[in-house]
């Protein structure tokens, strides 16, 4: 985020609960303009990041692999599990009640 994006966002606020012709389309604009500057930084970060480590690579520098980690996120499984028909939460091969009780 940029301090600019952080202005429009602001600005944004502004119009949200226009009820005018003229204010709905001036969020709709600055929605579109922030979105289209937000893939733009997030683009201008992740190719700086890259190139940090395609530097650091020339360089047989170890600092690479923690430039990686630091980029690659770590993903969490789903906790929330499925439920059958009769709403019964269903999770690795347990049944589990509504009340989180084991069946």
């Amino acid at each position: 985020m940029t301090t600019e994006i952080l202005h429009k966002m602001e600005e944004r606020r502004k119009y949200k609960d226009s009820s005018n012709a003229e204010g709905q389309r001036k969020y709709k604009q600055l929605k579109v303009e922030i979105q289209r500057q937000c893939i733009k930084a997030k683009t201008e970060f992740y190719n700086q990041q890259c190139s940090e480590i395609e530097q650091l690579e020339k360089e047989h520098n170890p600092v690479m692999y923690k430039k990686i980690k630091e980029m690659t996120t770590n993903r969490t499984r789903c906790k929330q599990g499925l439920k059958d028909k009769d709403g019964v939460i269903l999770r690795d091969g347990e049944i589990f009640l509504n009340d989180g009780q084991n069946m």
